[in-house]
């Protein structure tokens, strides 16, 4: 399968909270969710780690070029993986 990783934000009285979700590509079905009040690599890393570990190892990660996505932790987790890394440049996706 393929996944596709999600970010949506919301401000609230206490300030901002971020939803980072993975997606099944084909599907469109939510596999894995967490919301926080930081948008950093470890809330992306807590949802893959989810994802990974309720549905095992995907051919594809697809997301699109934010700091969390290309980070060193979050890129050398996918490669560790064998999980080919995309990334979304404006309309287009890239292997």
């Amino acid at each position: 399968f393929q996944l596709l990783n999600n970010w949506e934000t919301s401000e609230t009285k206490e300030g901002m909270v971020y939803l980072a979700a993975i997606i099944d590509w084909h599907s469109k079905a939510v596999l894995a969710h967490k919301i926080s009040n930081t948008m950093d690599s470890f809330l992306v890393m807590d949802v893959l780690d989810e994802t990974l570990s309720l549905y095992g190892t995907p051919e594809i990660f697809n997301t699109d070029q934010g700091s969390q996505y290309t980070s060193e932790i979050h890129t050398q987790r996918l490669k560790n993986k064998g999980i080919t890394i995309s990334m979304i440049i404006r309309d287009y996706i890239t292997k």
